[in-house]
């Protein structure tokens, strides 16, 4: 007679116990497994998405240093006009160069008119009209006190065709202007 091998009730129960743990431990695995791959999916999305902004900020940090170069090309000839006129860092000769064109620009800057449209008021009295123009200066200059007086002599036909910057007027008739 042959003795059976697995006989015994706790061999057998250690065995099923061994077998029913590596089947428990196979499906963690495969749902660890499952979940490892979708959150490998999740990242490599991710990935993609960081790569993708990457390469746009290199781009643009790219063209922004070739402005940067086209600006510095252009300030060439500013800063060789800076340091022959005056001494000192880049900055304060670039610097005292601005100064000196803005004050250019501030002697050359001529003062000028605009027509504020919305503030135009007209006075009928028997014999004529009177028209009050408001003019605001176009820069920052000061143009003291400024006076248009017209006179517009003619038949009743006689208007005006329209009113342009810096007092211009368009008449049909003859036009007197003192």
């Amino acid at each position: 007679m042959t003795k059976k091998r697995y006989s015994s009730v706790a061999v057998e129960a250690a065995f099923i116990t061994a077998v029913a743990i590596v089947m428990v431990a196979a499906m963690n695995i495969w749902h660890d497994r499952s979940q490892i791959k979708q959150d490998n999916k999740n990242y490599e999305v991710e990935i993609n998405k960081k790569n993708t902004k990457i390469n746009e900020l290199q781009q643009e940090l790219s063209s922004k240093n070739a402005e940067i170069q086209r600006l510095e090309t252009s300030l060439i000839p500013f800063r060789i006009i800076a340091f022959e006129k005056y001494t000192g860092s880049e900055q304060e000769a670039l610097r005292k160069l601005a100064n000196e064109i803005k004050d250019l620009k501030k002697a050359t800057d001529i003062p000028s008119l605009t027509l504020m449209r919305d503030r135009i008021r007209t006075i009928k009295s028997k014999s004529d009209y009177t028209t009050l123009l408001v003019f605001r200066p176009s820069n920052r200059l000061s143009i003291g006190s400024t006076a248009f007086i017209v006179r517009v002599t003619g038949s009743s036909d006689t208007r005006i065709k329209d009113f342009y910057k810096l007092g211009i007027v368009m008449l049909q008739s003859e036009l007197d202007i003192s």
